[in-house]
C-alpha cells in the first residue's frame, strides 16, 4: 500500500492572498512526531497519555492526544509547518514529561526516541530546624526533581517533621515556599529519595537554607 503524507497550512488573516476574489492557500507536507514511552528500566508503558499543544493563538491549546500502543509507541502525523508545538506525556504514578518541539518543518519527521517516565514510589522524611536546633514549624516545603518534571508540596508539623510521599528514585531539591510577598520558592540542598533521616537547617531571618 502506498502511503501519502498529509498536507496542511498555517493560515494567518494578514497573510491571506486573493485571486479573482477567491482565497489562495498553499498546502505543504505535514510534520510527523513519533516516540516510545518507557519506564526507567526501558520497558514500554502501555496506556500512557501523550498530548500535543500549540501556542499559536491565545495561549496553549491541545490539538491532539493519544494513548500509546501496547509497545509504548505513539505518532502524530498532523503537525502543520510553521506552527509552534510542545508535547507532554504522563501515566498514573509516574513523572510527567514535557518538551518544546519548536516550529514544525515541511515534511519533517521528528523521532523523540525513548521517553522515560519514572515511577513515583519513594518517600523522603526528616526534620527541619533553625541553627539553634529549635524546630521550624508549619513551613511549607516542596520537593522537585532536577528537571522539574515532578514536584510535591508538604507542610512541616509542630516539631518541624515532614514526610514526602510519591517521589521518584534519585535526587530531589528541597525548597521552602515563601507565601509573601512574592510567592517564590527558596531552594536548598539536594536529597536522595528513600532517606528517612534528613536534617535541614533553615535561617528564619534570611529565609534561606544553610549548607
Amino acid at each position: 500500500m502506498h502511503y501519502q503524507r498529509g498536507l496542511g497550512a498555517l493560515v494567518r488573516e494578514e497573510e491571506l492572498r486573493t485571486k479573482n476574489g477567491e482565497l489562495e492557500i498553499s498546502l505543504e507536507a505535514l510534520e510527523i512526531v513519533r516516540g516510545t514511552i518507557v519506564d526507567e528500566n526501558g520497558h514500554p508503558l502501555p496506556g500512557a497519555l501523550v498530548q500535543v499543544h500549540s501556542n499559536e493563538r491565545h495561549g496553549s491549546s491541545t490539538v491532539a492526544n493519544a494513548l500509546v500502543t501496547s509497545d509504548g509507541k505513539f505518532e502524530f502525523a498532523s503537525m502543520i509547518p510553521g506552527c509552534q508545538y510542545e508535547i507532554e506525556a504522563w501515566a498514573n504514578n509516574y513523572t510527567r514529561f514535557h518538551k518544546d518541539l519548536g516550529v514544525a518543518g515541511r515534511g519533517r519527521a521528528q523521532d523523540l526516541g525513548d521517553v522515560a517516565l519514572r515511577k513515583m514510589d519513594r518517600s523522603i522524611a526528616g526534620r527541619i530546624t533553625d541553627a539553634s536546633g529549635a524546630p521550624v514549624a508549619d513551613l511549607v516545603l516542596t520537593a522537585a526533581c532536577e528537571n522539574q518534571d515532578h514536584r510535591v508540596f508538604m507542610r512541616c508539623d509542630a516539631e518541624g517533621r515532614f514526610n514526602v510521599f510519591g517521589v521518584p528514585a534519585g535526587f530531589l531539591r528541597i525548597g521552602a515556599l515563601q507565601i509573601a510577598p512574592d510567592d517564590r520558592v527558596v531552594y536548598g540542598p539536594q536529597v536522595e529519595s528513600g532517606r528517612k533521616d534528613v536534617h535541614l537547617v533553615f535561617d528564619r531571618a534570611s529565609k534561606k537554607f544553610r549548607k
